[in-house]
């Protein structure tokens, strides 16, 4: 993951342009797991999906299991480039 200013502010412009028309969300407000296997891909925001510990593979459940990629989409909502409405995720 980008540990500097310039690559997260990178991170977070690739986002919004990720969210472009809008996105659907869960019914918690998250991010959904499929959108967010790509996400964590394209963004590469260094979180791990279905991480494997040993023998035993623990499967990722949720968005906001990924540290990273939650803390990008909040930030984004924080700095109003990016807000929620009638469940998706939308460009201000």
């Amino acid at each position: 993951m980008g540990e500097t200013v310039g690559g997260t502010v990178e991170q977070v412009r690739a986002l919004v342009g990720w969210v472009g028309t809008g996105r659907k969300l869960t019914q918690t407000g998250r991010v959904t797991l499929a959108d967010a296997r790509a996400l964590v891909e394209v963004l590469d925001t260094g979180d791990r999906m279905d991480p494997v510990i040993g023998d035993r593979t623990f499967k990722t459940k949720s968005s906001e299991e990924l540290y990273h990629l939650t803390l990008l989409v909040e930030w984004a909502k924080a700095a109003r480039l990016l807000r929620t409405a009638g469940g998706r995720l939308l460009c201000r």
